[in-house]
């Protein structure tokens, strides 16, 4: 499985989260993930043309605060850029809302 990360520290991030919501299958669920740079705001996901059948979108600013230039860009901007990357490869969406 492709996790795309926003780089240099996406990878540390990532290995941290599977961690701690995973504490005693982090090893396992790490050795089937891998972190690929790029970036939902950036064209074309920041270059990420990997394969995809399937992508799980979960990204997004959670914050109480913040923004709402920033909101938008991540969220909706953001969301609207993986549906498009989504259709142009025929690849199936399922996005995770925090609402």
């Amino acid at each position: 499985m492709d996790c795309l990360v926003r780089e240099p520290e996406g990878s540390a991030r990532l290995a941290a989260a599977v961690r701690a919501y995973f504490p005693g299958e982090a090893d396992a669920v790490l050795a089937r993930c891998r972190a690929v740079p790029g970036d939902i705001c950036e064209p074309g996901l920041g270059g990420y043309d990997g394969p995809a059948r399937t992508v799980l979108h979960c990204a997004a600013i959670t914050d109480h605060v913040g923004y709402a230039r920033d909101f938008d860009r991540v969220n909706v901007q953001g969301t609207a850029a993986v549906i498009a990357w989504c259709r142009a490869r025929g690849a199936q969406l399922l996005h995770v809302s925090t609402i």
